[in-house]
């Protein structure tokens, strides 16, 4: 497997897999358009990696300033917020055909390398309940505390409709 930032020099290489990947893997709320993905993948604070192997993206992950999300709830009340000192973990994505080989987890990893040498001092996110489970524990076991609890955020109809906000100190 081939880790490597992703940034504004191959974005355009991988665009159409990362977009695919999004919406075989994502229920519709927690997909984001093309235009949002650009604009974290292309920030010049952006965090974010890909895994592939060859020519096939197998997972990715994408971080940001936190003031990129004025229009996310956690993002948008967090007290770090302004201080630009606060990596917001926009999306981790694994094919379903790579999970289960540690992918997600070295993605989270390098991120949290990545974080540090750009001058974060947190990460933050959001997990949905139930549904990304895996993915709550993966970062729990990379040093996540749950910082508050989001409700009816998602509005698609899938139970529960509930997202934990968390945040790692770097």
């Amino acid at each position: 497997m081939h880790y490597e930032p992703l940034n504004h020099k191959n974005w355009a290489l991988w665009r159409r897999q990362i977009i695919a990947l999004e919406t075989t893997v994502y229920e519709a709320s927690r997909q984001d358009n093309p235009e949002t993905l650009q604009d974290i993948i292309c920030h010049p604070k952006s965090a974010s990696l890909i895994a592939h192997d060859k020519s096939t993206v197998a997972g990715f992950c994408l971080g940001g300033p936190i003031e990129l999300f004025p229009h996310v709830r956690g993002p948008s009340e967090d007290p770090t917020r302004g201080h630009f000192q606060t990596l917001y973990s926009a999306d981790t994505c694994v094919a379903p055909i790579f999970q289960g080989r540690g992918i997600g987890r070295e993605l989270k990893l390098l991120q949290r390398t990545v974080a540090k040498t750009k001058g974060y001092r947190f990460i933050s996110g959001r997990n949905r309940a139930v549904l990304a489970q895996k993915m709550w524990r993966l970062n729990q076991s990379l040093g996540a505390q749950p910082i508050h609890i989001i409700e009816g955020d998602y509005q698609d109809n899938l139970t529960p409709d509930i997202c934990i906000y968390y945040a790692i100190n770097l």
